[in-house]
């Protein structure tokens, strides 16, 4: 009982101090960032630093689409955006598909958007190629911005986010490192979103070049939406079917689902993976329940896609394509510092519209 209560307290604690922590970056601090040398390619990049700025010239208007708020990654991006909207004082609007199966309402919501009169249009795409035709007949008019996940780049302005083969590569590069080549061999499962959705395929690859030179065997796939009903179905049928899987490595929704089937089916094994941070990750990692996760720090990516978007609509400096730096964290307490940038509030709310006065 007293160990109990002493790793309760430790958890109360550590949240404590990312909260204490959360609003002590400054606005304009530099941005650590790396840049695609080619845009839309990251075959080649480079590291740098960008300054934000601190005001815009007008209160523009940007309209922003997100592929679902399913799992608290498209909350802390929000989060980022709109406190960056507020600060430099644009329009935001803020329209949400119902997951990488939707491509329908976001060809809608992008219409809207354009009925809202909006100056750019911020498009985290539902999938590659599924909007595309929409995004080129805009585009002549109107810029579009990608924003984090993966999309096909004809008609697209500029785009912030980061490669998602290196997201994967970083969990798998961690795997191989712990059960490199001969040693006692150990399996996989790989759960994700649908192929070609969001970021799934490219995550995928880069989590089996991590694993180049390990022990580590995929032994089964299964793909489904982020929706955590789909997930648990999914995790079920690996821990009914597949006997003696090692670890579940897959997105965050499927991980939080994760922690929690496992305490059903009262087993310690297989060990959970996340491909990328979110809220329930963190508490997972927290209390030794999820090993690893990737962490493109999304908070700050939402400030750097409305950074980028004024910067090109007030014809001042701007990059075409870039992102923050891939963070690594690992089973245990995490400094509030590494933090800032990834997570909003616990108790924070998505907001759909920030309006400003004309100047």
């Amino acid at each position: 009982m007293c160990r109990f209560i002493s790793t309760s307290m430790l958890l109360v604690f550590l949240i404590a101090l990312f909260l204490l922590h959360m609003g002590k970056t400054e606005a304009n601090d530099s941005w650590q960032i790396i840049v695609a040398d080619t845009p839309f390619n990251y075959q080649h990049v480079y590291s740098s630093s960008l300054k934000p700025l601190t005001r815009a010239d007008k209160p523009w208007r940007l309209c922003t689409l997100y592929p679902h708020l399913k799992d608290s990654y498209w909350f802390n991006l929000n989060y980022g955006m709109v406190d960056q909207a507020r600060k430099l004082g644009i329009n935001l609007k803020v329209l949400v598909a119902d997951g990488y199966i939707d491509s329908y309402s976001q060809q809608q919501q992008l219409q809207a958007c354009i009925q809202w009169q909006a100056d750019a249009i911020l498009l985290g795409s539902v999938g590659f190629d599924l909007v595309t035709r929409d995004v080129q007949n805009i585009s002549e008019t109107v810029p579009v911005f990608g924003l984090v996940n993966d999309l096909n780049p004809e008609g697209i302005t500029g785009k912030t986010g980061v490669n998602w083969f290196q997201m994967g590569f970083t969990v798998g590069q961690w795997l191989a490192k712990k059960h490199p080549a001969n040693t006692p061999p150990v399996t996989v499962a790989w759960l994700s979103s649908p192929p070609g959705r969001g970021g799934s395929s490219i995550t995928e690859r880069g989590f089996k070049a991590g694993l180049k030179n390990s022990s580590v065997k995929i032994a089964t796939r299964e793909y489904g939406d982020n929706d955590k009903p789909v997930k648990r179905q999914l995790i079920h049928k690996i821990l009914n079917e597949v006997p003696d899987i090692d670890y579940l490595v897959g997105d965050a929704t499927m991980a939080e689902v994760a922690v929690n089937a496992l305490r059903q089916h009262d087993v310690d094994s297989p060990r959970v993976i996340s491909t990328y941070l979110t809220h329930g990750v963190y508490r997972g990692l927290l209390r030794g329940k999820i090993e690893v996760s990737s962490d493109d720090q999304p908070v700050l990516q939402g400030r750097m896609a409305i950074d980028q978007a004024i910067r090109y609509l007030e014809h001042r400096p701007w990059l075409q394509d870039f992102g923050p730096q891939i963070l690594a964290h690992q089973s245990g307490p995490i400094s509030p510092d590494l933090l800032k940038n990834s997570l909003a509030p616990p108790d924070y709310r998505p907001v759909y519209n920030v309006t400003v006065p004309a100047r």
